[in-house]
C-alpha cells in the first residue's frame, strides 16, 4: 500500500516512531490533530498576534518553523516534538 493511502491514525502510528516524545494512543492522536490545525493557521499569518478560535495568541514560533514543521510530516513522518510541543502548549493540549 502507498503511504498517500493511508489514514491520518496510520500516518500518525508511523510518526510515533519515526520521532521520539509522540505518544501512539488514540486521545494523543486525537490531540496531534488539533495542534496541526493550529499550525495550519499559523503559517498563513504574517503578525505576531492572531486570533484562532476565538483567542487571541502571540506567536511562539514564525510562520516558517509552522510550515517547515508540516512540511517534514508531510513528507518525512517526522517532527520535532520540541517545537510542536511549543505550539501544543500554547493551546494547552498535552501531546
Amino acid at each position: 500500500m502507498k503511504k498517500s493511502q493511508y489514514s491520518d491514525h496510520e500516518n500518525y502510528i508511523l510518526l510515533c516512531e519515526n520521532s521520539r516524545g509522540f505518544k501512539s494512543n488514540y486521545t494523543h492522536f486525537l490531540n496531534f490533530i488539533e495542534v496541526k490545525k493550529f499550525l495550519k493557521h499559523i503559517s498563513n499569518i504574517t503578525s505576531d498576534t492572531f486570533n484562532y478560535e476565538g483567542y487571541i495568541y502571540n506567536k511562539k514560533i514564525t510562520s516558517q518553523t509552522a510550515e517547515s514543521l508540516l512540511d517534514s510530516l508531510a513528507r518525512n513522518d517526522r517532527c520535532d516534538y520540541g517545537t510542536f510541543k511549543l505550539a501544543a502548549n500554547q493551546l494547552k493540549i498535552p501531546i
